[in-house]
């Protein structure tokens, strides 16, 4: 019998340089509010001399210790994969962990399964086909491995629990976005003898964005954003459905009244067995009834929290939602002209606790990831900025309390 210890790294979405407190300094932006934004320690994501560019980074939590899963193209050209531990803000790739995965691999979760540290990842094979493989991340020993998939198959969110996982994938159609294409949800099952076998699929099949979450092991839901087109009339409403052993046609819930206002943007995060969905409505270029609202309820549709802060003189991207260790946050990039800065909120039990805004960022750095490490109980950004015909990463650490 396994015995499984979930990963408890939670993410969201920010970047980093050698360790420099991100400020004021001299602006070109006459957006006073950065002028009370809080310094925040950031390292630039370090590149050994054989780098060439660093392409993705994801934050992992293993058995022991907080650190990152990072993809390399090398300056031969090969694509290659790291991991490394985390401290703090500070990375040293002298003691990164080279991961033999092969040329195309790809990354789609991480776990412990009985005292392992195990990858979960998909591969190409021979014939144009691909395998999903589980692997041990330190000895790099194939434990379970699937039957070919299609070179259509294209799997993005895993939730992983005791007897397997649930896998969410798009079979991709040339000259159509994967926005327009339908989120196929199965789960696969862990066999004896190392076989991965695919036991459940679901009839529903929503389009666009979606997101898979899981509020404890075992435990599993999809959040999506139904644009609800019929004839003529447009409904669009937030639907979520649990994903159940044995249910091929989950009863589908409404996750909140008719949305009245455009929705930009949304992301969804659980926390301590509620769902919290967080977007942004209105027209946020113009500030004409611009919001940010989020959202908490049950997975039985109850709504249990309804909270809305205005959105004036200032532009933002997309929420991000991240759990952390008092609690559930809200970030998001804000700006009004030229340089940016990240805005927290804290979801309180009336409002958005306004924690106010952290760093001052240059012109085309952009947020990649939020995210809190149980290990070093803090909240962390990555963030990059263009470099080149690259992009330089950074890891920052944000001061929440």
């Amino acid at each position: 019998m396994f015995k499984f210890k979930f990963n408890a790294l939670i993410s969201i979405t920010f970047v980093l340089s050698s360790c420099q407190m991100v400020g004021t300094g001299n602006l070109k932006s006459e957006w006073s509010k950065l002028g009370d934004a809080r310094s925040v320690g950031c390292r630039d994501w370090p590149q050994a001399e054989g780098d060439l560019k660093i392409n993705r980074i994801h934050p992992v939590q293993t058995i022991n210790e907080s650190g990152f899963l990072y993809h390399v193209t090398s300056r031969t050209g090969a694509p290659m994969h790291y991991y490394v531990q985390q401290d703090g803000n500070d990375i040293d790739i002298d003691q990164r962990l080279t991961l033999n995965w092969g040329s195309g691999a790809r990354f789609l979760g991480f776990f412990n399964i009985n005292g392992v540290d195990a990858v979960l990842i998909v591969r190409p094979v021979a014939g144009g086909h691909q395998v999903l493989e589980v692997r041990d991340m330190h000895k790099n020993i194939v434990l379970y491995k699937s039957k070919e998939q299609s070179k259509d198959f294209y799997p993005e969110q895993v939730n992983i629990d005791s007897k397997g996982f649930w896998l969410v994938y798009k079979s991709m159609v040339e000259d159509q976005s994967a926005d327009d294409l339908e989120n196929h949800f199965v789960y696969f099952t862990w066999r004896e003898g190392g076989q991965l076998v695919q036991t459940e699929t679901v009839d529903v099949k929503p389009i666009g964005q979606i997101r898979l979450l899981q509020l404890e092991p075992g435990s599993s839901f999809v959040v999506w954003f139904d644009e609800g087109v019929s004839g003529a009339k447009k409904e669009p409403r937030f639907k979520y459905l649990t994903l159940e052993a044995g249910v091929r046609k989950p009863q589908i819930f409404d996750a909140d009244a008719e949305i009245s206002q455009r929705v930009e943007s949304w992301s969804a995060a659980s926390y301590a067995s509620s769902i919290y969905l967080a977007y942004v409505t209105g027209d946020t270029l113009l500030w004409q009834n611009a919001s940010l609202q989020v959202i908490k309820f049950t997975r039985r549709a109850e709504i249990e929290q309804r909270l809305r802060s205005a959105i004036k003189n200032e532009h933002v991207g997309d929420p991000i939602l991240v759990a952390g260790k008092t609690g559930m946050f809200l970030g998001v990039s804000k700006w009004l002209d030229h340089e940016s800065s990240f805005g927290l909120y804290k979801v309180g039990f009336d409002s958005l606790e306004d924690r106010g805004l952290f760093g001052v960022y240059p012109e085309r750095s952009y947020l990649k990831e939020v995210f809190y490490a149980p290990k070093e109980e803090s909240l962390f950004m990555l963030r990059a900025q263009p470099k080149g015909f690259s992009s330089q990463f950074q890891l920052c650490e944000i001061d929440a309390a």
